[in-house]
């Protein structure tokens, strides 16, 4: 065998290397991918307590009572909307109200309040929207 060519056989096996360990990885991200997505539980402990809302979006809620969780369809795209149905623990409706509407984020609507927080980076968003007199509350958190 000549230099050039064990150079070229050196550069083919290389090459073959190279895909199968990329193949594998693409493989092994999708597939951990897809298994986050059809986890239920996995889903909602991402922003199932105050705690973890306040890591995603900065805002402090009062401690609340996860009351039911929706898991949103997946998408082809992965863009994926879950829902918690929530109600706030040891505070009034008038003063949850206050309390939230005096924060950064907030806007109103008819009888409602709702925040959104984006953050593009990590592609997700915080939504929370909370009816007038009441301390029930819908958390969204959406993935794309």
């Amino acid at each position: 065998m000549t230099s050039g060519t064990k150079w070229g056989l050196g550069c083919l096996v290389a090459c073959i290397l190279l895909g199968v360990g990329l193949v594998g990885f693409i493989f092994l991200t999708f597939n951990e991918r897809a298994e986050f997505e059809s986890n239920p539980e996995k889903r909602r402990a991402l922003f199932d307590t105050p705690d973890k809302i306040e890591k995603l979006s900065g805002l402090r809620l009062p401690d609340f009572e996860v009351l039911e969780y929706k898991m949103g369809e997946t998408m082809i795209t992965g863009d994926a909307i879950d829902t918690l149905v929530v109600a706030f623990q040891d505070v009034t409706p008038d003063s949850l109200y206050h309390l939230l509407s005096n924060a950064a984020g907030w806007y109103t609507m008819s009888d409602s309040l709702t925040f959104q927080y984006a953050n593009t980076e990590k592609r997700y968003t915080v939504d929370i929207l909370l009816e007038d007199s009441s301390t029930h509350a819908e958390i969204l958190h959406t993935r794309w």
